[in-house]
This record gives structure tokens, C-alpha cells and sequence, in this order.
């Protein structure tokens, strides 16, 4: 805030409004479950959506159900996007980021024409099963707004991440450029360190 400014802060649950809200379960992605999914010799990249809360609008209908009063202004305020700190946000966010791959890995199929088989085990929760048969396939796991991408093959992860890309463009979804790599077979991702040339660790 500049200074002399008022910035109001909302407290979704000190002002009562998670407590009335549904509880939404959320199921997101552990290390342990990601290394299910990896075989050596994978490449992966990742990217992160920016200010991921900020792009979830808020249906006009529902706005009046997360404000606040404003006793500066004497009015009542609502968010027109998602409320930082709503209990159910973060299930919203998972369940919009989990579409936006799943098309993704749509595109992936109908760009290489079927050369690049798609994976769903992260996007439907089937950790335990095979992977795909064939030489090139490729996997998105979401975490909130951070994507990361696995490739059998370096050309797999390269035209996943080019699908991802697109389908996250054509969404309107914006990412952090400093966050998006090219494919290596050594990458961070939520405070995993993943080394795919040999054993994944």
C-alpha cells in the first residue's frame, strides 16, 4: 500500500465466512505419489500460474456470500475473484487447474495425432497403475497453480509442454515466466528436488 493508504485485509475465518461455507475435500499430490508415476531416463518441466487466486473469478451470483463491511467507506465489498484464505478456494483452484491439464493432455493427443500418448493417472487419482504402453507418453501432475509436466521422452515432455502451454493461453490462465523450464532431466518442484537420469529421487 502507498503510504497513508488503507488496505483492508479480510479474514475468512475470523469474519465468520469460512464457517459457513461447505467443507470441500481436496486431494493434492504428495512426492511420494508423484515417484509412483516416474520410470528413468523421464524428462519433466513445470510452469506456475501467476497469482493463481487472482484469475479464479467469482460468479456475480455468489459474490455476496464472501465480502465485507467496510467501515471506512460504510459499504459493503465483494471480491470479484477468489478470496485468499476461503476455506474452499483451494479445492476450486485444484478442480480448475486439474481441467486446464486434462485438456491440456487432450490437446497433446490431437497435436502429435495420437504420437504422444496421454496420461490421466495424476488428473484421475490412479497412482498405482501402469504407465502407458509405447515409447512416447506423457503425464501433468497440478498442485494448486504449480504444473509439472513428465515426458517418457524428451520429444514427449517438449510437445506436452507446448500443449500445456496453449491450452493454459487459450484459458486465459497467465503464468510466471520465471517459473516456466524447458525439459531437463533434473528439476525442483514443490520443495522436491527430481533426478530422472538414473533412480528418481
Amino acid at each position: 500500500a502507498s503510504p497513508g493508504e488503507i488496505r483492508p485485509i479480510f479474514d475468512a475465518r475470523r469474519s465468520g465466512c469460512n464457517a459457513c461455507l461447505l467443507h470441500v475435500p481436496i486431494e493434492l499430490a504428495t512426492p511420494e505419489r508423484v515417484l509412483q508415476l516416474l520410470t528413468p531416463g523421464m524428462w519433466a518441466c513445470s510452469y506456475d500460474a501467476r497469482h493463481w487466486y487472482h484469475q479464479i473469478l467469482v460468479h456475480p451470483d455468489s459474490r455476496k456470500y464472501q465480502g465485507y463491511y467496510d467501515p471506512f467507506a460504510h459499504e459493503f465489498r465483494t471480491f470479484r475473484v477468489a478470496a485468499f484464505g476461503g476455506s474452499t478456494i483451494p479445492a476450486y483452484a485444484q478442480a480448475v487447474s486439474t481441467e486446464a491439464a486434462r485438456q491440456a493432455l487432450e490437446c497433446l493427443e490431437r497435436s502429435t495425432n495420437g504420437e504422444v500418448r496421454a496420461d490421466f493417472r495424476a488428473l484421475d487419482g490412479r497412482w498405482d497403475d501402469a504407465a502407458p504402453t509405447g515409447e512416447h507418453w506423457a503425464i501433468i501432475v497440478v498442485y494448486l497453480d504449480d504444473f509439472i509436466v513428465f515426458g517418457s521422452t524428451r520429444m514427449a515432455c517438449e510437445a506436452a509442454r507446448r500443449a500445456l502451454a496453449a491450452t493454459l493461453s487459450r484459458l486465459g490462465i497467465q503464468c510466471k515466466a520465471s517459473k516456466e523450464t524447458d525439459p531437463a532431466q533434473s528439476i525442483r518442484w514443490i520443495g522436491m528436488q527430481y533426478e530422472l537420469r538414473g533412480e528418481p529421487v
